[in-house]
């Protein structure tokens, strides 16, 4: 019978509180403790989810028996700050699963994943987009050779669905002027990837 992985999660916004709900239906995983410096944000999802409360990595590392750490803090202009949180948690000895971007730093990056290959621990980003079943169909239709030699690729992501049911998103938070290549860019550039290959030249047309 397979063990299921227990799981803290720390940075309870709206994706951590939503990593806490599938943890919760998986029966590979067990969510034992959410973790927010903001100790209302800690405390709601606690009570949400019936797992106890942290304020700080630290404390959370120090008195529960964790496998995986999830890594979902937020960051300026709707990027990352995980660099941090996930350093701490492997040198702690856990896995961690971080939300994307890795970092916005290319340099803390790279520590990153040097120092999850040095613990030999699994360092995983969330880039989640590769399992959507529109994906998986394309990545076999490519494998399978139906579409022939893939020259050209066009990834279109927008909020709220396809083009039929696109709709601008009005937060304020996405007026910033890289919070786009920061909170969304990166699924299409790593599915563009992964059906493609490596990238090996950048040509950009863009308007704001």
């Amino acid at each position: 019978m397979e063990m299921a992985l227990r799981v803290g999660v720390v940075g309870m916004g709206g994706i951590g509180n939503t990593h806490a709900e599938c943890y919760k239906k998986d029966p590979l995983a067990e969510l034992v403790a959410v973790c927010d410096v903001v100790r209302e944000k800690a405390d709601a999802a606690a009570q949400k989810h019936g797992v106890k409360a942290y304020y700080s990595l630290k404390d959370m590392l120090a008195n529960e028996e964790l496998d995986i750490v999830d890594v979902s803090t937020g960051g300026y202009e709707n990027g990352s700050w995980h660099f941090e949180p996930t350093m701490e948690a492997l040198d702690a000895g856990k896995h961690v699963l971080c939300e994307k971007p890795l970092s916005n730093d290319i340099d803390e990056a790279r520590e990153m994943v040097r120092f999850a290959a040095e613990k030999k621990l699994y360092l995983g980003c969330n880039l989640n987009h590769y399992f959507t079943p529109t994906a998986e169909r394309a990545k076999k239709y490519i494998d399978d050779g139906m579409v022939g030699e893939l020259i050209y690729c066009l990834f279109k992501m927008g909020f709220h669905g396809g083009e039929e049911t696109y709709t601008f998103n009005k937060s304020p938070r996405f007026n910033q002027p890289y919070a786009h290549m920061k909170a969304f860019l990166t699924h299409p550039f790593s599915v563009m990837r992964y059906f493609c290959g490596d990238i090996r030249d950048v040509q950009a047309f863009a308007t704001k």
